[in-house]
């Protein structure tokens, strides 16, 4: 169950940290870097049906021919496969609950502020932004910063893991998820990226080396399953769980 509802998280957040491109890019690799939690993370992009979403050394998520996989060492989970069956599950719904609040801090467009700064993350310049918000639970007000960049890479990636998040959340809660996808796009348009959100997510680095396509399989041999592990639902437990609660 926290297994799907820790997809969607992850899609959502690479979707937004990332940046829908006419320009056709192959062999593209970006890391991130996540301050708040002291975490990194690392897309790598052969084409439109070979992405891989590495969170852990031993625990990364494929997208392959329009399928998604999540592989936890030698666990291989069919995430489709099991999808539709955890979406009514207690854990899911409070992992749905903060999708909705998480919307809510989404600036409006007319609240975004130019500060006429730039900054470069990754070798990669952008343009900075803020807008004050307002949390949904405490009532208190925050600034918070938004570095956009028109660097066609990123937006290229941002193209492609729209579709991780389109692929993984099209039966969990669409609606709620929708209305923040379009909040998205809405605010930051769609031939942007975001290069960096606040201390919550930046840019680290960005190649165009090749990729060695073996990194883009599944495990050879893998035993391919179609519900999680009491194992694999520990493991994403643990990661979901800073992220729901930011």
């Amino acid at each position: 169950m926290i297994n799907t509802a820790r997809y969607g998280l992850w899609a959502l957040i690479i979707t937004w940290a990332i940046g829908n491109a006419s320009v056709v890019w192959a062999d593209l690799t970006a890391q991130w870097e996540m301050p708040s939690h002291d975490r990194e993370f690392q897309v790598e992009y052969l084409d439109d049906n070979h992405v891989r979403m590495t969170i852990e050394d031993d625990l990364y998520m494929l997208l392959l021919d329009g399928r998604m996989y999540l592989i936890n060492g030698d666990s291989v989970l069919d995430v489709e496969a099991f999808r539709d069956r955890v979406s009514e599950w207690s854990v899911t719904q409070f992992i749905m609950s903060r999708v909705d609040e998480r919307a809510k801090m989404i600036p409006e467009p007319e609240d975004l502020v130019d500060t006429g700064r730039t900054e470069n993350w990754g070798g990669v310049s952008g343009r900075v932004y803020e807008a004050e918000l307002t949390h949904p639970e405490s009532g208190e007000t925050e600034r918070r910063e938004y570095v956009l960049t028109q660097d066609p890479r990123l937006v290229t990636l941002r193209h492609a893991m729209q579709r991780f998040s389109d692929n993984n959340t099209e039966s969990l809660e669409s609606q709620r998820l929708e209305r923040m996808q379009s909040a998205f796009r809405e605010v930051f348009g769609e031939d942007v990226a975001l290069l960096r959100y606040d201390q919550r997510y930046r840019l680290k680095q960005i190649s165009e080396e090749p990729i060695d396509p073996t990194r883009l399989q599944l495990p050879e041999s893998a035993t391919i399953k179609d519900m999680p592990g009491f194992g694999d639902m520990l493991t994403l437990a643990r990661l979901a769980l800073p992220l729901a609660m930011d």
